[in-house]
């Protein structure tokens, strides 16, 4: 993996909902793809890879989820290749058997409606489950279970290589707001700026 030479840190945006995690009964982690390269020449969106930016941001945000221990019961990913390449490595770092990661073409160009179908067929007894894919699906994702979350200046939430933890006190079958809590917001700084508090 090429790397290269610009520092690229992360800011951990920690929700002010009240909401205590010792009530949460399942854990969300929705990851968006790192940054893509739209020069690499590919005749299609499905095939577009990591740029390099994205490469060395997904293996810094990766340590990051890791150092904070966490790790899914489940993998959930579009198999788009900016999407593959997100997944397989934050996995890696993670521990996460590859063979175990759930290629979901649903996920792919996803809506709200499909991303919630999505997770309403994961089992009960899967307390971590990870969504790797794409906006707008994400977002939206993001904004109806946690519609507090903090959005930067520019109107922008779940940028490239933003990872979401949400606290669910529900069943898979019946996310919503009222038991949904943001817990935490990773976003690299540097390579994409936040400008959020």
């Amino acid at each position: 993996m090429r790397s290269i030479g610009r520092q690229v840190t992360t800011r951990c945006i920690k929700s002010t909902r009240t909401k205590p995690e010792d009530k949460v009964r399942h854990e969300l982690l929705i990851l968006r793809h790192a940054k893509s390269d739209w020069g690499a020449g590919m005749s299609d969106d499905f095939s577009r890879p990591l740029a390099t930016r994205g490469r060395k941001d997904v293996v810094k945000m990766g340590n990051k989820m890791h150092s904070h221990g966490w790790k899914p019961d489940a993998v959930l990913c579009s198999p788009a290749l900016r999407a593959k390449m997100t997944c397989e490595t934050v996995c890696n770092i993670a521990g996460f058997p590859l063979n175990k990661i759930q290629w979901n073409d649903d996920i792919y160009a996803a809506s709200l409606a499909t991303l919630l179908n999505v997770l309403k067929t994961v089992d009960d007894s899967i307390g971590v489950v990870m969504l790797v894919g794409h906006n707008p699906g994400l977002e939206q994702l993001l904004t109806f279970l946690c519609p507090d979350a903090p959005v930067k200046p520019n109107g922008k939430l779940l940028t490239t290589c933003n990872i979401a933890r949400i606290g669910l006190n529900s069943r898979w079958n019946d996310l919503n707001q009222q038991s949904s809590t943001l817990l935490d917001l990773l976003r690299p700084v540097g390579a994409i700026p936040c400008g959020c508090p």
